[in-house]
């Protein structure tokens, strides 16, 4: 038998297996298209990703502070204003009581009144005396002085006679609280103007003159001077306009 043909076929099969076996190594072996001979690292997923990249922390805009309330207290009022306000009330009180209209105080007129008023006051401070006349001047040089004499010149309540400024009709003064005797002693004025102005009312209710003042039915106007001393005296002059 001739053996040629069957070594022959022997040496195919043996050449394609081997071809066979070498393309299986290869394919095990050789990594395919895209990958490394390393570790083949995980495919980030959408929560890999979303865990591992920080949120942006919104920036933060300050807010506008509200602004404190004005912690300044209101400014207080002189001791000579509150005293001029208590004597305004209680004159008016006092007239209202008696069926008089009240007075006004608060005017254009009723501020030079004032003034006049205050220099008086002071005046009779600085003498440490209560009059009408002071330092040479009386009533009617005052009022003269500030035009007013005849401006403030009205009917008596009978409406007989003229209320004028001669002889201080159209003023009410007083010293309601008298200052200390020495220095750094208690006394004086300390703050009260409800006392001041009872006191005050209080002198002129108890003089018929002085009532006669208070109860004009056609003073309508009137200016209130107040003057203290460093030692507490209180100095008190009312004038008074029709």
């Amino acid at each position: 038998m001739d053996k040629g043909p069957t070594v022959i076929l022997g040496v195919i099969i043996a050449i394609v297996l081997t071809a066979a076996i070498a393309v299986g190594v290869y394919t095990t072996f050789v990594p395919t298209k895209g990958s490394s001979n390393g570790p083949t690292s995980p495919t980030p997923t959408e929560d890999s990703v979303s865990a591992s990249t920080p949120t942006p922390i919104p920036e933060q805009v300050p807010t506008r502070s509200t602004p404190e309330a004005n912690s300044e207290s209101t400014p207080s009022i002189a001791p000579e204003e509150k005293i001029r306000n208590a004597i305004s009330n209680s004159i008016n009180n006092y007239r209202s009581k008696n069926g008089l209209p009240k007075i006004t105080m608060e005017s254009y007129l009723s501020s030079r009144l004032t003034e006049m008023a205050n220099i008086h006051s002071k005046r009779m401070m600085e003498e440490q005396s209560v009059g009408h006349r002071i330092q040479g001047n009386t009533t009617e040089n005052r009022y003269t002085a500030y035009g007013l004499n005849n401006r403030c010149s009205f009917p008596s309540n009978s409406g007989y006679s003229t209320i004028d400024t001669v002889g201080g009709s159209t003023e009410l003064i007083s010293r309601p609280i008298a200052p200390a005797v020495y220095e750094n002693e208690e006394g004086g004025y300390a703050g009260n103007s409800t006392r001041v102005a009872h006191n005050a009312m209080e002198d002129w209710k108890s003089d018929n003159l002085q009532r006669r003042k208070l109860e004009f039915s056609n003073a309508d106007q009137a200016g209130i001077g107040v003057s203290i001393s460093k030692r507490g005296g209180v100095y008190i002059t009312v004038a008074l306009c029709g």
